[in-house]
């Protein structure tokens, strides 16, 4: 009987097995069914085409695990779909991800281009208030008060102006990009991406099938049955004891017909003639030439 505390860990260990392998089957079975649907378009073609990715993938799980050689060397063929199919959607996918990379990169190009713009207008900006500033301060001292005050009057669009452009620039600076320098070896390496995604679609699939195989039914181990008690009734006779017993009991008459004895019965000669040695040492018969006789019949006519 197993131990209740061993039984609950085998117990847990197998369900967490069997959720790891339905985890990664759904995984390959969706990219799968994703790439089924982008290749057809319509609610009815999409339908079939994901029915069909699933039926695919369960046929593998089943497949792998059939008896008949023929039937897995078809699951092979499955398996090598389903890997060609999840490295091309994961191949897909990275390509997608590239370019919306490229795009947010160019995206931050031209933002930085506006925002140096946008500086060199703020500089233009800070100029023009210093020399109007500087104009207004020596019209004021030159007795020119009402055009000072009047220049001081036109400051005020530049002001404006000034304010909405810094605003601008420390919106645009709150978002920080991230500039790459150079290119890694897995984006410059087509065919080392391509075997890593091969690789990777390959491990998915062989341990899903492997998470996913039943485990051996252990079964409670019972005390062994005694062995059954031979019987001790005798054994039946032989037919050499059989053949033996009619003799001493003179129901072949004076004479033992041993010619007759091996004709009839299944017995052979060699082996009749060992009993009948035996009979000659208990002192039944009597040997006379080549022949048997028993004395129990010759004493009985004698007293006759």
């Amino acid at each position: 009987m197993k131990h209740p505390q061993r039984l609950i860990q085998y117990t847990s260990r197998n369900d967490l097995q069997k959720l790891m392998g339905l985890m990664l089957a759904a995984a390959s079975t969706g990219a799968l069914v994703i790439t089924l649907q982008d290749l057809v378009s319509g609610l009815t073609a999409t339908i079939l085409a994901t029915g069909s990715g699933l039926a695919l993938q369960v046929c593998l799980y089943l497949f792998a695990r059939h008896h008949n050689h023929r039937v897995r060397w078809f699951a092979h063929g499955l398996l090598g779909l389903s890997v060609l199919v999840t490295a091309w959607y994961m191949e897909a996918t990275w390509q997608q991800h590239q370019s919306e990379q490229l795009t947010r990169q160019q995206q931050q190009a031209g933002d930085r281009f506006l925002v140096k713009q946008q500086q060199q207008q703020l500089n233009q900006l800070n100029q023009q208030i210093e020399i109007l500033l500087a104009s207004a301060e020596q019209d004021t001292g030159n007795q020119y008060r009402a055009r000072g005050l009047n220049t001081l009057d036109n400051l005020e669009d530049l002001y404006q102006r000034r304010d909405a452009l810094l605003a601008n620039l420390q919106q645009q600076n709150q978002g920080t990009a991230t500039e790459l320098n150079g290119q890694p070896l897995f984006v410059q390496n087509d065919t080392l991406r391509l075997s890593l995604f091969l690789v990777l679609a390959l491990m998915i699939d062989l341990a899903a099938i492997i998470a996913l195989q039943p485990e051996p039914v252990f079964r409670e181990s019972r005390p062994s049955l005694p062995e059954p008690v031979e019987s001790c009734a005798d054994p039946e006779p032989s037919i050499l004891e059989i053949i033996m017993e009619r003799i001493r009991n003179g129901e072949y008459g004076e004479y033992v017909p041993v010619k007759q004895i091996v004709e009839s019965e299944p017995i052979r000669h060699p082996e009749l003639k060992s009993g009948l040695e035996q009979l000659l040492d208990e002192g039944v018969i009597s040997k006379v030439g080549n022949r048997y006789r028993h004395l129990g019949v010759e004493r009985q006519g004698e007293l006759c």
